[in-house]
């Protein structure tokens, strides 16, 4: 009988109770840990979903519909592809969801995944609090902060350097320009400073 490692075994245990409340099978979670284990991740593993779910425990008090904002989460990168169009993945990820999960909670959770398309401002309160659990990674340890980048590279490995440079310069001067990073008060008090510090040092060494 085949054991499941230890990050599988953590995500077993967030995905017991949401489950139970919502009616989702044994067999959904075994259809996305195989998705989050894809050869081709590195970034988009489940060790990020993890962490999500870690943080969505940390901060449960500002969820209005917190299986909502924990479907959002398992979802939203179910289907990852770097090859294909902006927008591409979070859509077919949304739909994946639709599809396997028939709740009420799946409308809303499906909303929040098509906004992660750009993290942008939302009125919603749980839609903010899924983009700061999904940005979370911009925060912490310089180090830390920089492996999480060679491993999005590596996924993006047929992308040229000057391409790759480019298109990260975007994105991270895009966040840096935001006034303000995190749209809970309660994340952007814990993560705002250092990855304001983290993004300043990746646009300085660009070159």
């Amino acid at each position: 009988m085949q054991t499941r490692d230890d990050m599988t075994e953590r995500a077993a245990r967030h995905w017991q109770p949401l489950a139970g409340r919502v009616g989702l099978s044994d067999g959904v979670f075994d259809r996305l840990a195989a998705a989050y284990g894809e050869p081709h991740r590195r970034y988009h593993t489940l060790t990020h979903i993890v962490e999500m779910l870690d943080c969505l425990d940390q901060s449960r008090h500002l969820a209005v519909d917190e299986d909502a904002v924990a479907l959002a989460v398992w979802f939203h990168d179910a289907v990852y592809d770097s090859t294909v169009a902006h927008g591409a993945n979070e859509t077919a990820s949304a739909d994946l969801l639709s599809a396997v999960c028939p709740v009420a909670a799946a409308a809303p959770a499906h909303a929040m995944i098509l906004h992660s398309t750009h993290h942008g401002p939302s009125d919603d309160p749980d839609t903010r609090l899924f983009c700061d659990l999904d940005l979370y990674r911009l925060a912490g340890p310089l180090e830390t902060f920089l492996k999480h980048g060679d491993d999005v590279r590596a996924e993006y490995g047929w992308v040229s350097d000057a391409a790759w440079a480019s298109g990260r310069a975007s994105f991270m001067g895009g966040m840096l320009k935001r006034p303000v990073i995190f749209q809970t008060d309660y994340w952007r008090d814990r993560l705002e400073a250092d990855a304001r510090r983290n993004i300043t040092y990746v646009l300085e060494n660009l070159a």
